[in-house]
């Protein structure tokens, strides 16, 4: 049976951020202008982890992680390594709840940059149930070592023979 909805949720993400932890900002609030304080929040974080292809390029194919575990911490780019981190809260007087969420991929050097996917379902004090969401991404430290490398490929002068002896000599008449 459809119910009206009687109050809002909104998620709000804080993006992009450095670090190990990544934050949200729960709020709801009937539409009648009063906080919907004290509703219970169960809230879920997706983490993915992103091999991280460079979008401010022209050309089709800049890296910015490493897949090759012999000089390394490696990332595969051809799977995507998903954890799901969840939790339970209140919100407070004025309708208001902040989670910090630790990244489970902390150990991992390797990850540089993961999605983060939250939702938040938020149940009122007379048992109705809203969901609402956002998205995130959380870059494990501010900056990166990264190498640039480029291949030239030129033709090779023609070399000149410098005889027998292996360098050019000289014959002056007095």
């Amino acid at each position: 049976m459809y119910r009206v909805p009687l109050f809002s949720v909104m998620v709000e993400a804080t993006t992009p951020e450095v670090g190990t932890t990544a934050h949200a900002r729960i709020s709801s609030a009937y539409f009648h202008g009063a906080p919907n304080a004290g509703a219970r929040v169960h809230w879920k974080a997706s983490w993915t982890t992103l091999a991280d292809f460079a979008s401010d390029s022209d050309e089709p194919y800049r890296k910015r992680f490493n897949s090759y575990s012999e000089v390394g911490p490696r990332l595969d780019v051809d799977s995507e390594d998903i954890k799901t981190i969840e939790g339970d809260t209140k919100l407070d007087a004025h309708g208001f709840a902040t989670i910090a969420c630790e990244s489970p991929f902390k150990d991992n050097p390797a990850v540089g940059r993961t999605s983060i996917i939250w939702r938040a379902d938020v149940t009122s004090i007379d048992g109705q149930t809203l969901s609402g969401g956002d998205t995130a991404t959380l870059f494990a430290t501010e900056t990166r070592l990264g190498v640039r490398a480029e291949e030239q490929t030129t033709e090779q002068p023609a070399r000149r023979s410098l005889g027998a002896g292996g360098s050019k000599s000289r014959h002056r008449r007095a």
